[in-house]
């Protein structure tokens, strides 16, 4: 991008020198057809520094300037006072340096420039999900009291893309478990009631998904309930495919550490061995909780017979495990654990492997392991 002195200061910040720039009459709007010149109140909200937008609002600034016969630019400002990634008419992709609160948007609208969310093509669902994901629910509500509203698939075909609305259940059901305050009118948001009511599996692994990053028992209680009848009213659905989920979704929770979500999940059928030796290492329960330091989830899959189906994945949980143990009190009793419950050699397995692994430990756990080696 080419910069002019006054871009280039408000792009670093230097508020000094973009007020020595404005008192020698530098130019608050470029005029140049060079799409490759950023407007300066553009790189004032990009790079997220609100002093320097009222600067330049308050020295006169027009929030509205674009080139003549195009109303790109305000769309452009927009784009850059909530963040994240935008893609302009000129093929030009910005990222955000920092966020933007909702002083700095109230800005904008403090001197007459309104979001036109109505607007054909408009293109900011992903800046509210992205405020959301980044838990500023504050910008999120008030750009929903401006207007702002969710695209929730399904919508009437052709309207938004399935991906965008699956992610809007799954982020709106993540946020909602932690901000329990709140939960009632995010659900809202997405009319959960009426996706209990049309139990629509899409909708509700998007659902799902969220509620396990988050933690939200009581969110995911209820979406497995209208899972087990949507199941029940439909005879013709393949016998098992809810298992198979519950199981990944098991190795999701055992994976975020939501010791309640595990044994919820396993109350319903999930597979505390995991699925098969195809999955990724990560993906069976045990090396998913291991990875994540989870002892707790650990230790209750061990006391349910889970263990690592193939070497491949024996060895990676083993290599978690004594990580593990080499910080915490916790882990090396959780090693002990396995040398007891005769774990660490398993069939297909190399003794020198083991030992190589063994050695991550430190003196007290490779001594434990080699005594069992051997």
């Amino acid at each position: 991008m080419a910069y002019k002195p006054l871009v280039a200061a408000l792009s670093n910040g230097h508020e000094s020198v973009v007020r020595l720039l404005i008192e020698h009459g530098a130019r608050l709007e470029n005029e140049d057809d060079d799409i490759y010149v950023e407007q300066p109140l553009h790189a004032a909200f990009r790079s997220g520094y609100p002093s320097l937008v009222r600067l330049l609002l308050e020295n006169g600034c027009n929030p509205l300037k674009s080139k003549p016969g195009s109303n790109v630019y305000e769309c452009s400002v927009w784009m850059a006072a909530l963040g994240s990634e935008w893609r302009g008419a000129q093929n030009r992709v910005f990222k955000e340096r920092s966020g933007h609160d909702v002083p700095t948007i109230r800005m904008l609208v403090d001197t007459g420039i309104k979001p036109e969310f109505s607007g054909e093509g408009y293109p900011y669902h992903h800046r509210l999900l992205g405020a959301l994901q980044k838990g500023n629910l504050a910008r999120f509500k008030y750009l929903c009291a401006h207007g702002a509203k969710l695209d929730i698939w399904p919508n009437p075909i052709g309207e938004i893309p399935m991906w965008r609305g699956q992610q809007a259940l799954s982020t709106i059901s993540y946020v909602s478990a932690g901000n329990p305050k709140e939960s009632e009118w995010l659900l809202g948001l997405i009319t959960i009631d009426d996706i209990m009511e049309a139990k629509d599996p899409r909708q509700m692994d998007s659902l799902i998904h969220g509620a396990i990053r988050g933690g939200a028992e009581d969110l995911l209680r209820r979406c497995l309930k209208a899972y087990r009848e949507w199941e029940s009213g439909r005879p013709t659905v393949k016998q098992g495919i809810l298992k198979v989920k519950l199981t990944l979704w098991l190795e999701l929770a055992a994976k975020e550490g939501h010791i309640s979500l595990v044994k919820l999940l396993l109350d319903h059928g999930a597979n505390p061995h995991g699925l098969s030796s195809l999955y990724p290492v990560d993906a069976a329960p045990i090396c998913a909780a291991a990875k994540g330091r989870n002892l707790e989830i650990v230790n209750m899959l061990l006391d349910l017979g889970a263990k690592p189906s193939i070497p491949v994945h024996h060895y990676c949980f083993l290599s978690y495990a004594i990580k593990c143990g080499r910080d915490s009190e916790a882990g090396f009793k959780l090693v002990q654990s396995l040398v007891k419950r005769n774990l660490i050699m398993l069939e297909g397995t190399d003794a020198r492997q083991i030992l190589v692994l063994a050695m991550e430990g430190g003196a007290e756990i490779f001594q434990l392991i080699q005594q069992h080696v051997d």
